[in-house]
């Protein structure tokens, strides 16, 4: 059976070359700088698990996930596709919701900008007042990556990541995992 290309930035978790051998510390749990360099160089820079595709039925269908200081919107679109976005306006940067549920469109808190589930805006008070002219129609939420495997919505926010199958290439081969479904019977 052909092995998937693995991209050269995956890293062989049962290979111990890479690894340096630091000792780990207490202090890795308790630094705010520690933190900080996690941020910097790994968990801005990897794919995340927003949800499961069974929560994102029907267009519209919303999962957020919270990540540290970010929050990111995976909804369904009308063609049947996911589309991740920044939970956050953008006009002033307000979050525009919160949990799971449904939604043709994300209203803005503070100012009331109404943004579609393809993240295009749709309306703002008094459009004629912007000097650029009326921003409805141009003005989109910051997307980020999203792709589902294994029942799984994924989003990075590093446009430079791998694909998720190239990031999951490892992964999937050791566990030949290539469809997870619910049990019959089972709840939740």
């Amino acid at each position: 059976m052909d092995q998937p290309a693995i991209h050269p930035l995956t890293i062989d978790g049962r290979d111990p070359a890479p690894l340096r051998g630091d000792p780990i510390s207490g202090d890795r749990y308790t630094s705010r700088d520690f933190m900080q360099q996690e941020w910097d160089h790994l968990w801005t820079r990897i794919w995340h698990v927003a949800g499961r595709t069974a929560e994102l039925e029907e267009p519209g269908d919303y999962v957020v996930h919270d990540f540290r200081h970010e929050s990111v919107i995976c909804i369904r679109q009308d063609d049947g596709g996911i589309k991740a976005f920044y939970n956050a306006c953008g006009h002033r940067g307000m979050r525009l919701t919160n949990g799971s549920a449904f939604a043709e469109a994300f209203t803005c808190p503070y100012h009331g900008w109404k943004w579609g589930k393809d993240g295009v805006l749709q309306y703002a008070q008094d459009p004629h007042d912007f000097p650029q002219g009326n921003p409805c129609g141009k003005l989109t939420l910051k997307e980020l990556r999203c792709a589902t495997w294994g029942g799984f919505v994924w989003y990075t926010m590093d446009d430079a990541a791998p694909d998720l199958l190239d990031y999951l290439a490892r992964c999937r081969s050791f566990t030949k995992i290539t469809r997870w479904t619910r049990a019959s019977g089972c709840s939740g």
